[in-house]
């Protein structure tokens, strides 16, 4: 993701959560992509740590998923090795928010980075609320990037601007 303040997170660590003075806040996180994404993988999901968020003055719990495009109702076609590396990002909350929320998705980082999808409006209601932006599917594949030894990762970047009725 090019341009976008402050540091990723270390791999699979919990994302980094940064607010910025207009009230965005920008969520990172660093996924290890080597097992998630290989050829006939049988992942079905991947789940960040939890990280607190602070939206219009509230706290909440937040966690971001990858899940990929089910292929099929067969076994094994809801993995990421039957999507092949095409996915989608969940937005999770702890609890549902009163206002909504302007959500804007990115996956990849430097020259693996892929355009910012978004904003979409998402009202966050409900016992176990949850987003994803719609018609939207990723290619994880094409956005994985290698560090010095060889490591694959994947960079997922939200943007959530808070405050809209």
């Amino acid at each position: 993701v090019e341009g976008l303040p402050g540091v990723w997170p270390k791999v699979d660590s919990t994302p980094a959560c940064d607010e910025l003075p207009d009230g965005r806040v920008i969520v990172r996180w660093l996924v290890r992509a080597s097992q998630l994404l290989k050829p006939g993988s049988n992942e079905m999901h991947k789940l960040s740590k939890p990280c607190s968020v602070e939206l219009d003055k509230e706290t909440s719990q937040l966690r971001l998923e990858l899940l990929p495009i089910i292929s099929g109702t067969g076994r094994g076609q809801s993995t990421f090795g039957a999507s092949n590396g095409c996915g989608k990002v969940q937005i999770r909350l702890a609890k549902e928010r009163v206002r909504p929320l302007r959500v804007r998705i990115a996956a990849g980082r430097d020259n693996r980075a892929q355009a910012w999808q978004g904003p979409q409006v998402a009202t966050m209601r409900g016992a176990r609320p949850d987003f994803e932006l719609s018609g939207v599917e990723w290619n994880f594949k094409l956005a994985q990037d290698d560090d010095q030894a060889g490591n694959r990762h994947l960079a997922i970047a939200v943007e959530l601007s808070p405050g809209f009725a």
